[in-house]
């Protein structure tokens, strides 16, 4: 029988047009900021991907090729740490660069929510330069803002900073294994949180569940740095234009229980 693998699909006609637009628009608007474009290989060693992503990437996300030649390799799952690799590999301190390529996640694929096991992504990465007055972190909304302008979409750009959940989550409610709490927050944007509670208690069985909900709802940061910085993050993007559409919210935590806490921020634009 012939049919394409589970999690892909053939582009062809409109739909193949319809990609290529978007793509086209990324790719205009990594340029006209200063990206320079890098292609990898769709695979890596493995030991590469390995331990940069948490247990998910580990258990789930990674496709594994058979040894063909003394290599362990496996299926890029991101184009990120492909590039953190080549910066590495060729000891580049600065540089901005755009990519645009298919990934692979060995995921359960779910067509009808757009979650598949091949799909697009297109990044923009900004390596040395001033960090300290978030002009780097606008640059990148800024590009994101436009690209949605461009296809005429409402938006609002969601955003958090792993050292405001850390001040949250361990200091004030005293949960010492609080990196593990963070998935579970990052699931609010589609459960409830009385639906959660079990695993919040599987986590910490002596969690205060109220102060927990009270303080995720707040939406203002309460880290003295993070709020410095948002602060900041506001007045650089009210120069572009589009400030009122950031929003902080602490449910936002995707990716949270592995980034370092040299102030990760997390951003999400949703339409």
């Amino acid at each position: 029988m012939y049919k394409t693998a589970k999690g892909t699909k053939d582009l062809t006609g409109e739909e193949f047009y319809r990609v290529k637009f978007l793509i086209d628009i990324a790719e205009e608007l990594f340029i006209a900021n200063g990206g320079l474009p890098l292609d990898t290989p769709i695979f890596e060693r493995t030991d590469v991907l390995l331990g940069k992503y948490g247990e998910e990437a580990e258990t789930k996300l990674i496709y594994k090729l058979a040894d063909q030649g003394g290599e362990d390799l496996s299926l890029r799952y991101d184009l990120t740490i492909p590039f953190v690799r080549y910066i590495k590999e060729h000891g580049i301190k600065k540089m901005r660069r755009y990519s645009i390529g298919k990934v692979y996640r060995r995921d359960q694929p779910n067509p009808r929510q757009g979650r598949l096991r091949e799909f697009y992504q297109a990044d923009f990465d900004i390596v040395g330069g001033k960090q300290d007055d978030m002009l780097t972190e606008a640059t990148l909304l800024n590009i994101v803002a436009r690209f949605m302008s461009k296809l005429n979409l409402k938006y609002k750009i969601l955003i958090n900073d792993v050292r405001n959940l850390q001040t949250i989550l361990e200091n004030k409610l005293r949960i010492t294994n609080w990196r593990r709490i963070t998935p579970i927050i990052d699931k609010l944007d589609k459960q409830s949180f009385e639906t959660l509670i079990p695993e919040f208690l599987a986590v910490d069985p002596t969690i205060n569940l109220d102060e927990l909900k009270l303080a995720l709802n707040d939406p203002n940061p309460c880290n003295s740095d993070t709020v410095s910085d948002f602060t900041k993050l506001k007045e650089a993007t009210n120069i572009f234009g589009f400030s009122d559409f950031l929003i902080f919210t602490n449910t936002l935590a995707r990716g949270l229980d592995y980034y370092p806490l040299n102030g990760y921020w997390r951003f999400n634009a949703i339409n």
